[in-house]
This record gives C-alpha cells, structure tokens and sequence, in this order.
C-alpha cells in the first residue's frame, strides 16, 4: 500500500499518518529576568496539569483537548506544546526534565491523534523554580503562532 500525503508551513494532510507533524523543538524565545522561559505564541487553552510523577492525561485534560482539537485545523498555523515539572527537592534535574518532555509529547500526540495536522513543537523545560514548587507546576501550556506569523 502506497499512502501520499502533503506537507506546507502550517502542516500536513489529512492523509498523514498520526504524529507525522510532531517535532521535538524550540518553544520558547528564550528566558525571562526571573529564569523561566519566555514561551512562544498565544495560549490557546486553559493550563493543563498533570498528577505527580505521571504524564498520563487525566480524564479533564482530555476533555480540554478535545475541544481544542475541534478548532484548531480551521486557525492555520503552528503549536507549540511546553511541559513542565514541579521541584520537589527529592527527583533529580534530569528526571523532571525527561517527565516534562513526556507530557509535553503525550499532548502533542494527543491532539495529532484527534485529526490535529499543524506543525507540533514540544519541548519540556523540567522544573524551572530554584525553590521546591507547587502542584500547579506540574503543568503543560498549548501555544499558538499564526501562519502569517511563520517566516519561510
């Protein structure tokens, strides 16, 4: 079986194969005075967070995706998927890392498996407090550029 699909700036064809617009990459421009990253685009949903230690979507997070889903073909453009993880002076920097990356992907994948076809960014940023964090730090932010943001 042959299977064709096309690929632009803003994405890829409904025919792709699920994750085919997934890319780990930059998500940010940078950092603020304070240490976090300067996050790229608008953010397009409320925050999504995530039980300890775990980058399984919970039951509300999947419901805030879906809806997400359903709009974001029609918007054009490119997302970009920030995971994070909360210090908690017991896991080391490596670790919370890697847990950020998973949950950034796993909302990547999320949205790439309910039709979502635009260019997918993640990156997971680890915990980005010099102090032991809260729960609310256990977190994935879905951002948006616009296609007549993107340069060629």
């Amino acid at each position: 079986m042959i299977r064709v699909h096309t690929i632009n700036k803003v994405g890829v064809s409904e025919s792709a194969l699920r994750g085919a617009n997934i890319r780990r990459g930059k998500t940010s421009s940078g950092r603020l005075t304070d240490g976090r990253p300067s996050l790229t685009g608008d953010l397009l949903a409320e925050v999504l967070y995530f039980k300890p230690n775990s980058s399984e979507l919970t039951p509300r997070t999947i419901s805030v995706l879906n809806g997400l889903a359903r709009s974001l073909n029609a918007k054009g453009g490119n997302l970009m998927v920030s995971g994070f993880a909360r210090k908690n002076g017991i896991d080391t920097p490596r670790y919370l890392r890697n847990l950020s990356e998973q949950r950034a992907a796993a909302v990547a994948m999320y949205l790439s498996s309910r039709g979502v076809r635009l260019w997918t960014n993640y990156h997971g940023f680890g915990a980005v407090t010099k102090e032991t964090g809260t729960p609310a730090e256990r977190r994935v932010e879905v951002r948006w550029i616009s296609s007549e943001l993107l340069v060629d």
